[in-house]
């Protein structure tokens, strides 16, 4: 599996989850995944790197914000806790400081998040959930980063908790794993007020940036819970 960000090199052929990216020797790149391929001719010489970005634009951008399901649903007793889990993420091929297209590397799924005439679209993914990244670490796969949730307020059973991405920064750490930052998780009555903030969700993360993010509002979502 290769290391994200990365250099793409003329003659190289990567297979990263469900997407390929292929770059032949005369500037051709033909990135795919499976809802489509991209062709793009790129100059000789130019620097081309992937780079892992949210995940709002495959197939088509229908959504600013991820919902991830959680596969056993949590019991909060109030107070204050720690909830990780995974997301998908996206990835861009950057030329000259520019996105030329992105390709995911996970199969694409939306939900509605709230009712259907006034709920939110968002892309989808189930996972498991946990009080610490170690119960989550062996669930990882290609596309998929980390996501920390500082959950505060009234008790309540949590099905999963939705979020904005949309500009938002992403981070790795040593060993290549992705992060996206920190998710401060209001519950109160009958919602959960989600808001995206831009901070690390651990010490030592580096901030993967190869093109200039611009943080789009709104950064807060209200997620109903069920009753």
């Amino acid at each position: 599996m290769i290391a994200l960000p990365s250099l793409l090199k003329p003659g190289t052929k990567i297979e990263y989850g469900v997407a390929r990216i292929v770059l032949n020797e005369r500037g051709k790149l033909e990135a795919c995944d499976p809802y489509g391929c991209i062709n793009i001719r790129i100059p000789l010489g130019d620097e081309i790197y992937i780079e892992p970005v949210p995940a709002i634009t495959r197939p088509q951008q229908l959504a600013s914000c991820l919902y991830v399901e959680f596969a056993e649903p949590i019991a909060f007793s109030g107070g204050k806790i720690d909830l990780w889990f995974l997301a998908p993420f996206e990835l861009a091929i950057i030329h000259r400081d520019r996105i030329v297209t992105r390709i995911s590397p996970t199969k694409v799924k939306f939900t509605v998040v709230g009712d259907i005439i006034d709920g939110v679209i968002c892309r989808y993914n189930k996972s498991v959930a946990g009080f610490s990244q170690d119960e989550v670490t062996n669930y990882v796969e290609p596309g998929l980063g980390f996501v920390r949730a500082e959950v505060g307020g009234k008790a309540a059973t949590l099905p999963g908790i939705g979020f904005y991405v949309a500009g938002l920064p992403l981070y790795k750490d040593e060993k290549g794993n992705i992060y996206y930052p920190i998710v401060e998780a209001e519950v109160s009555e009958n919602t959960i007020q989600n808001k995206t903030t831009t901070n690390p969700p651990i010490k030592g993360l580096v901030t993967i940036s190869r093109w200039k993010r611009l943080i789009l509002l709104p950064t807060s979502l209200t997620q109903p819970i069920p009753s």
